[in-house]
């Protein structure tokens, strides 16, 4: 008997997804714990220091972006990589020469990227693993109530919510810069959504590994120094 040939997407799975999912993140607990400790002491020179919140964002969005590619198709990541990196630098960058960002200004100000270098890469990377990490935690938050009617736009309005703390932790405090990353991420959600989710029917179970990724991420700028003192 002839064996039935799977289904398109099921043959563009990411290379290797599921197997790298669990070193992107011990790689990224390695490198929180590097950078805290390294930020704490006096064994990093200045111009490593300001690396040191770059290094975390982009070993988050790595973590974020690895457990999304063990379970989806390799176009359903890199889509939802592209939506939100190009959310990011349309929210992040100045809106005119000498002009502040459209979203969130302090956190490319007196916030926790304020000194890094490659300002508008550093604070992209954050959005990307400020978005989807706050979706995880939400669906985690809201998994007894995976088979509501509305548990959708449940999860789009606490995701938002969750994203707009993580930026207030670090940088934003103003309420209209809050309401304005809220509504950002909003639009940011329901853009992925397409791509988010399994269009093989499937249905996976709620992994904290990125939520944790983004709670841990977070703390781990705000440890380095880089949150806003009030």
């Amino acid at each position: 008997m002839k064996t039935p040939s799977p289904a398109p997407s099921a043959l563009i799975l990411a290379p290797g997804g599921a197997r790298c999912e669990r070193p992107a993140f011990l790689g990224f607990l390695a490198v929180c714990l590097g950078a805290v400790v390294l930020s704490a002491g006096p064994f990093a020179p200045g111009r490593l220091r300001e690396m040191l919140p770059l290094v975390v964002v982009g070993a988050a969005t790595v973590a974020t972006l690895g457990h999304l590619a063990a379970s989806l198709p390799a176009q359903n990541v890199v889509a939802i990589a592209l939506v939100n990196a190009a959310g990011g630098v349309l929210g992040f960058r100045p809106t005119r020469e000498g002009g502040m960002p459209l979203l969130c200004p302090g956190l490319l100000a007196e916030g926790a990227l304020g000194n890094v270098p490659l300002p508008i890469l550093s604070a992209t990377l954050f959005w990307i693993t400020n978005v989807l990490g706050a979706r995880a935690a939400a669906a985690w938050v809201l998994r007894p109530w995976r088979q509501a009617s509305r548990y959708g736009l449940g999860l789009v309005a606490v995701a938002a919510g969750l994203a707009t703390v993580g930026v207030a932790l670090l940088a934003e405090r103003s309420p209209a810069g809050l309401t304005a990353t809220f509504v950002f991420a909003v639009v940011q959600l329901i853009l992925c959504v397409p791509w988010l989710v399994d269009k093989r029917g499937l249905r996976h179970p709620v992994a904290v590994q990125p939520a944790l990724t983004w709670a841990l991420s977070v703390g781990a700028l705000l440890l380095i120094g880089g949150g806003t003192r009030d």
